[in-house]
This record gives structure tokens, sequence and C-alpha cells, in this order.
């Protein structure tokens, strides 16, 4: 089966939705009956790319500050692209992991990973919540099928959306192979540059924007004792997502 596979999620430093597209694009490419091609924002490749485009990095945040309606007006250029593969590379399904797909007449398959911007706008930026209001109701309408991460999730859709139950299957996501427990020697190193002792801390991982709720967990640790915070210092690990000055005083 020829799949088009949306991978422009791995051209920016790897968040959550880009580690599922990095594993699930690795998972389905080792498939000997799945004939796939990756679409990156501009270009297509065979190839799965692991590594984050420093040119993506540098555009970026100049796109959103001096292009007005930067979502849109990149969107439109991604879409030109995707159709231009589309027409050369002919795929039976598309499938795309990040919520919004681009226009295409065939099967598509859509992953919804939850439905925060609905629950909680006030933890994304208001331009985010807007294009996901405007454009994944009619992403979902047209999807052939939408996958979810959680039994949650998948209830959260079909009520919220008025989906058929039959329309949504929730995949599990599963740990990858390289989280395994490390033995005090394999830790040390780490621990030691970061000025951390091996058990006497709290670690908080996610990407560092409101969503993930940080500061109530900056909260919850300054309640403690001053001891307590002394021996068990609280450590954020995740890139710089947005409003993250406040958790830098």
């Amino acid at each position: 089966m020829k799949v088009a596979f949306n991978a422009s999620q791995l051209l920016s430093p790897l968040t959550g939705i880009g580690q599922y597209t990095l594993n699930l694009g690795s998972a389905l490419g080792a498939l000997n009956e799945v004939d796939l091609e990756f679409f990156y924002a501009n270009a297509w490749s065979r190839d799965l790319k692991a590594t984050p485009s420093r040119r993506m990095e540098f555009l970026k945040p100049l796109v959103k500050r001096w292009l007005p309606f930067p979502y849109e007006l990149s969107r439109a250029v991604q879409q030109h692209y995707f159709t231009r593969g589309i027409k050369r590379f002919r795929p039976e399904l598309y499938h795309e992991p990040s919520f919004l797909p681009f226009r295409f007449e065939g099967r598509t398959v859509i992953t919804v990973h939850d439905l925060s911007w609905v629950r909680f706008p006030d933890t994304h930026p208001v331009a985010r919540v807007r294009i996901i209001n405007k454009l994944l109701p009619l992403a979902i309408e047209r999807a052939t099928h939408i996958l979810v991460d959680s039994e949650f999730v998948r209830s959260e859709v079909i009520d919220h959306y008025g989906v058929r139950p039959s329309k949504v299957t929730t995949t599990p996501l599963a740990s990858r192979d390289i989280f395994w427990p490390r033995t005090p020697e394999q830790r040390r190193a780490t621990l030691e540059r970061n000025g951390v002792r091996d058990g006497s801390y709290f670690l908080c991982v996610g990407t560092l924007e409101p969503r993930k709720n940080v500061e109530s967990a900056l909260r919850a640790h300054g309640l403690l004792p001053e001891l307590l915070r002394r021996r068990f210092p609280l450590v954020l690990v995740g890139m710089h997502g947005w409003l993250t000055s406040r958790l830098e005083h």
C-alpha cells in the first residue's frame, strides 16, 4: 500500500507529537507491505529525518513575527507542495499525525491527541485556538478514520464532535526501548553535571508552557519546608514553548 505521511513535525525540536511522528513513521517504514513517502513542509522524501532543521528553527520565529496571518500563508505554501507530491506519488492512504490534514481526495487517517484547546483555551496561543477551531471540525468530518491516544480522548472526540464511535480507534502509546532503568554508575555523570544527587530530586518533564501546568509543580514544590526543598530540588526538563518568562524568575 502506498502511504503518504506528514513528517513536518520533525523539522522542529521534538515535542510529544514530534516523538509520536518519529516513532510511528519509523515503525510504518519497517513494514514490507507499506510503500511510504514522507512530506516535509515543502519537499518529499523516502527517508525519515530524525534531526530538526536549523533553518526551520531560524525561519519560524521570523515568519510569525513579520508576516500577517503566518499560519494561513505557511499552510497555503505547504498545501501547494503537498498536492504536487501527491500527484506524483499517488498514495492510497494519507496519514496526518498532528490533527490538521492537508486537502487530499483519497482515504485520510488523522491522529487527535487531545482536546486541550477546547477544555483549556487559555493555555494555548490565541492564534492556535482559532486555527484549530476553524479547521479541525471539517477535518474530522472528512477523515476516513481517526486515531486517538487514550479512551478518554476517544470519548471527548465522540461527544464534542458527534462522531460515530466506529470511526474512532484508541491506539495506546508505549515507551521506546531506549527507556530502561540505569544503574547509579550510569546516572552519576549526568546528575553531577547538573548539580543533582541521585534519588534526591523531583522531576517534571514537559514543554515549558502553560498547558503543561509547570507552574503548579513550582507552587507545590514551594510549599515544602525549606529543608526539604533544598534536599529535594525540583528539576524541569523540556524545550521552551510559549509564555515561559514567568518560569525563568
